[in-house]
């Protein structure tokens, strides 16, 4: 849910209800059985994994996915994801798992560029790429950060968050940004590590980053985690699903 509370809020405050509901009942099919009050509702048993679905307006679907062993809820909306984790040792884990688009211009081609132009003459293009950030927090205990103080902090340590629409100055305007901020993306993990680093209400995070590069034929990837003993691990893999 949004700091304002809007809309999100008619959407999630139903999967809440489902997922109540699944709390409460052994299995998908108890559960299938009792949401009849419930519009838009969708439930499915899929290998020990209860799967609800909301259908919303315009055909957009939200999901949430509750597993038994450890007990884990996950709420998936566009863009941003929450899920809920109760530990062995009876700790409620919350996290969001949040994705930044970005724009990223590779340092190596920008030099090549001005020295074909200071040497030869010569005009090229240094070449640049929309970029994905998958972030995932968990909240420090007793303390809460909203969807857009994560996205603050993205763009805080980016500066180069794509835009939908530009004028021809705004377009001019943006590739000097992406000039002034050229960035590998290895750079992008640890500009982002920084931000998230200082940020107190944040107890752990891991973050993810993939350029989908224009030069080469395979993306640049990169991840990296605080270092939380027991906490998350750089293990993503998931790389395919950062296409955008």
């Amino acid at each position: 849910m949004t700091r304002q509370g809007v809309s999100l809020t008619m959407w999630t405050l139903r999967t809440i209800a489902a997922v109540a509901l699944a709390a409460l009942l052994p299995s998908a099919q108890a559960l299938g059985a009792e949401t009849k009050t419930i519009s838009a509702v969708e439930v499915q048993g899929e290998g020990g994994m209860t799967r609800i679905v909301l259908r919303g307006a315009k055909d957009a679907i939200y999901t949430a996915f509750m597993r038994e062993d450890p007990p884990r809820l996950i709420l998936e909306l566009p863009d941003v994801a929450f899920e809920g984790v109760m530990t062995r040792d009876g700790r409620y884990r919350r996290v969001i798992h949040f994705d930044f688009v970005y724009s990223s211009a590779c340092p190596c081609s920008a030099e090549l560029t001005e020295h074909a132009r200071a040497k030869r003459g010569a005009y090229g293009v240094p070449h640049s790429q929309r970029s994905k950030a998958r972030i995932t927090v968990e909240e420090a205990e007793g303390k809460k950060i909203w969807i857009e103080d994560v996205h603050a902090l993205c763009l805080r340590a980016l500066l180069t968050e794509t835009q939908v629409m530009v004028k021809r100055e705004d377009e001019q305007a943006f590739a000097e940004l992406n000039g002034a901020y050229l960035k590998f993306v290895e750079d992008a993990a640890r500009l982002l590590y920084l931000e998230f680093d200082r940020e107190k209400r944040i107890r752990d995070f891991r973050i993810a980053c993939s350029h989908l590069e224009s030069l080469h034929s395979h993306d640049a990837v990169s991840v990296i985690c605080k270092g939380v003993k027991g906490g998350f691990t750089a293990d993503f893999m998931d790389f395919g699903s950062l296409l955008c």
